[in-house]
C-alpha cells in the first residue's frame, strides 16, 4: 500500500520539474534577482546623491538665515535635480560598461541574445501599427519620410507586418487641406500593399497622448504592437523589424525604445544634439 502511494507522488514531482524546466522559470527567477540587484544599486546611488546634494544646497542657502526667496530656490532646485542625477548615473554606468566590459550589450539587455534575431523571418500579418502623430506640420515633408519608410520595408519584403495610421490633430485650415492632399496621394500609391489610414480629430482632447488613446480605443485591438512616430521621425526598415522581432522573442517586454539621433543637417543645434546623443 505504501509502495503504491509513492507512484502518484513521484509522477507529480516529475511533472512539476518538467513544468519548471519547460517554462524556464528557474532562469526567469535568476533574471529577476539580477534585475532587482541592479535596480537596488541604481536606486541607492540616485537617492544617496539626491540626499547629499540637497544637504549641500540647504547649508549653502540657509547659512545666513531664512528667507522665502531661498525656499523657492530650493524647491526649483529639487524639481530638476532627480532628472539630472538619473542622467548622470546612466552616463557613468554606461561609460564604465563600455570601457571595462567585453560585451556591454549583454550586461544591460536581459532578453534573448540579439544575435539570434532573424530579420528575414516574415512578421505576422498587420501585427504592428505605425502611428504618425501630426499637428499643423509640413505635410509634404512628413509624407516624404513615411514614403521612404514604406519603400524600405518593401525592400525587406516586410510590408505585410505593418499598418500605417496618420493621426492628425491639426486645426489650421491650410494645413488640413495640405494633409488631405498629401496623405491621400500616399494612400493611393500604396493601395492594396499596406493599409494606410488618415484620421483627423475635430477636438484634440489630451493632446498627443489623447491622440494615441483615441487610436487604441478605435483600432488598438487590430494590432499586437504600436510604434509611435513624431512628425519628423524616420526609422529604417531594419530598425522597425528589430523592434518587432525583439518584442516577439521576449514576451516579458512591455516597452522598447530605440536610440534617438538627429538626421544629418547643417543646423548648429542639431549638430550639437547629434554629438550629445553619441
Amino acid at each position: 500500500m505504501t509502495k503504491q502511494s509513492r507512484v502518484p507522488e513521484e509522477n507529480a514531482h516529475t511533472r512539476l520539474v518538467d513544468q519548471l524546466l519547460s517554462t524556464n522559470i528557474i532562469d526567469k527567477h535568476q533574471e529577476n534577482k539580477r534585475l532587482y540587484r541592479r535596480r537596488l544599486i541604481f536606486g541607492g546611488l540616485v537617492l544617496s546623491t539626491l540626499a547629499a546634494l540637497t544637504t549641500i544646497m540647504v547649508l549653502t542657502l540657509f547659512s545666513s538665515g531664512f528667507a522665502l526667496s531661498k525656499v523657492v530656490m530650493l524647491l526649483a532646485f529639487l524639481v530638476t535635480l532627480p532628472w539630472l542625477i538619473i542622467g548622470f548615473w546612466h552616463a557613468v554606468i554606461g561609460l564604465a560598461l563600455m570601457r571595462f566590459s567585453s560585451n556591454p550589450t549583454a550586461q544591460v539587455y536581459a532578453g534573448t541574445p540579439l544575435g539570434t534575431l532573424d530579420l528575414k523571418k516574415p512578421l505576422l500579418n498587420k501585427q504592428t501599427a505605425l502611428l504618425s502623430c501630426v499637428r499643423n506640420e509640413d505635410s509634404p515633408e512628413v509624407a516624404a519620410k513615411l514614403e521612404a519608410m514604406l519603400q524600405d520595408l518593401d525592400r525587406l519584403e516586410q510590408l505585410n507586418g505593418f499598418s500605417l495610421y496618420i493621426l492628425s490633430d491639426s486645426n489650421d485650415p491650410d494645413h488640413i487641406r495640405q494633409e488631405i492632399r498629401e496623405f491621400s496621394l500616399l494612400r493611393a500609391r500604396w493601395q492594396n500593399r499596406i493599409d494606410v489610414l488618415y484620421r483627423r480629430r475635430e477636438i484634440n482632447t489630451g493632446f498627443k497622448a489623447g491622440n494615441v488613446e483615441d487610436f487604441c480605443r478605435n483600432w488598438g485591438d487590430r494590432h499586437e504592437y504600436a510604434i509611435t512616430l513624431d512628425a519628423d521621425s524616420f526609422l529604417s526598415a531594419e530598425a522597425l523589424c528589430h523592434l518587432v522581432s525583439k518584442m516577439n522573442v521576449n514576451p516579458r517586454l512591455g516597452i522598447l525604445q530605440t536610440l534617438v539621433l538627429g538626421l544629418s543637417t547643417n543646423s548648429f543645434f542639431t549638430r550639437v544634439f547629434q554629438w550629445g546623443m553619441r
